[in-house]
C-alpha cells in the first residue's frame, strides 16, 4: 500500500513539474524562438538600414538629376537668349547697314561728281587764262605793229635820196619778215606746249575718272556682299570685318592711283622749259637779223641815222 502511494506521489510530482527531458525540450524550443526573433529583428533592422541607404542614394541621385536638368535648362535658356540677342543684333545691324548703304553710295556719287566738277573747272580756268593771254598778245602785237609803221614813216621822211628810200623799204621788208618769223616760232612753241599740257591733263582726268568709277564699283560690290551675308545670317562681326576690309582696299587703290596721277607737275615744268627755249631761240634769231638790218640801214643813211630800234612783241 505504501509502495503504491510513493509511486503515485512521484507520478504526481513529475506530472506537476514535468519530466527533465520535457523541461529541457521546452527550454530549447523557447531559446530557438528567441534567436529567431533576434535574427528576424536584426534582419529587419538591416533591411531598414539598407532601405534608408537606398532612399538617401535615390534622393541624392534625384537631386543630382534635378540639378543637372536645371543646369541644362538654364544653359538652354542662356543659349536661346544668346541666339535671340544675336538674331536681334543681326537684324539691327543689317537694318542699320541697309540704311547706311544708301548714304555711302550717295557720298561716293557726290565725291565723284565733285571730282569731275573740279577737273572741268580747272580745264575751264585754263582755257580762260589762255584766251586772255592770247588776246593780250594779239593786242600787244597790234600796238607794236602801229609803232613800227610810225617808225617806217619817220625813216621815209628823213630819207632824201632814192637809195635811202630803197634802204628804208628794204629795212621794212626785212623787219616785217623777221617779226613774222619770230611770232610764228613763238606761236608754234606755245601751241606745242598747250597741246602737250592738254594731253597730260586729259590723261590725268581719264585716269582719275576711271579710278573713281572703279572705287564706286568696289563700294557697291562690298555693300552687295554685306547685304547678302546679312540675309544668310552670317555673324555680325564677320560681316562688319569683311566689309571694312573691302572698303579699306578700295580706298587704298584710289589713293595710290591719285598719287600716281598727281605727279604731272614735273612734266609740265619740262614742257615749259622746252617752250621757253624755243621762244628764246626765236628771239635770238630775230635780234641777229635786226642787228644786221640796222647796220645796213645806218650805212645807207650814214652814221647820223639812229632811229632804227624796232618795236616788236613776240
Amino acid at each position: 500500500m505504501k509502495t503504491k502511494f510513493k509511486i503515485s506521489a512521484v507520478f504526481l510530482l513529475v506530472s506537476f513539474l514535468g519530466s527533465p527531458a520535457v523541461a529541457l525540450a521546452q527550454s530549447g524550443t523557447e531559446g530557438g524562438s528567441r534567436r529567431a526573433e533576434r535574427e528576424a529583428y536584426v534582419q529587419e533592422r538591416q533591411a531598414n538600414r539598407e532601405q534608408r541607404v537606398e532612399t538617401r542614394q535615390a534622393n541624392r541621385e534625384q537631386k543630382m538629376e534635378e540639378r543637372q536638368a536645371n543646369r541644362e535648362e538654364r544653359q538652354e535658356e542662356r543659349q536661346q537668349k544668346r541666339e535671340e540677342n544675336q538674331a536681334e543684333r543681326q537684324a539691327k545691324f543689317c537694318e542699320r547697314f541697309t540704311e547706311h548703304a544708301s548714304n555711302i553710295t550717295s557720298r561716293v556719287d557726290e565725291r565723284s561728281n565733285k571730282f569731275v566738277e573740279r577737273k572741268n573747272s580747272r580745264v575751264t580756268e585754263i582755257e580762260k587764262n589762255r584766251t586772255e593771254r592770247t588776246e593780250k598778245r594779239v593786242d600787244q602785237r597790234e600796238e607794236s605793229k602801229e609803232r613800227r609803221e610810225a617808225m617806217y614813216v619817220r625813216l621815209l621822211e628823213r630819207a632824201d635820196t632814192d637809195a635811202e628810200k630803197a634802204a628804208v623799204e628794204k629795212f621794212k621788208t626785212t623787219t616785217e619778215a623777221a617779226v613774222a618769223t619770230r611770232q610764228a616760232a613763238v606761236d608754234a612753241a606755245i601751241a606745242d606746249f598747250r597741246k602737250s599740257v592738254d594731253a597730260l591733263v586729259a590723261g590725268r582726268k581719264d585716269t582719275g575718272s576711271t579710278a573713281h568709277e572703279t572705287f564706286k564699283k568696289s563700294v557697291e560690290s562690298a555693300l552687295a556682299t554685306a547685304k547678302s551675308d546679312c540675309e544668310k545670317g552670317t555673324e555680325v562681326a564677320t560681316v562688319r570685318s569683311n566689309f571694312m576690309s573691302a572698303m579699306e582696299a578700295a580706298r587704298k587703290t584710289l589713293q595710290d592711283t591719285r598719287q600716281n596721277t598727281d605727279k604731272i607737275g614735273d612734266d609740265i615744268k619740262a614742257l615749259a622749259a622746252t617752250r621757253n627755249a624755243a621762244v628764246q631761240s626765236a628771239k635770238t634769231a630775230f635780234q641777229a637779223t635786226m642787228e644786221a638790218a640796222r647796220k645796213e640801214l645806218k650805212a645807207a643813211f650814214g652814221e647820223e641815222a639812229t632811229e632804227t630800234e624796232t618795236p616788236v612783241t613776240p
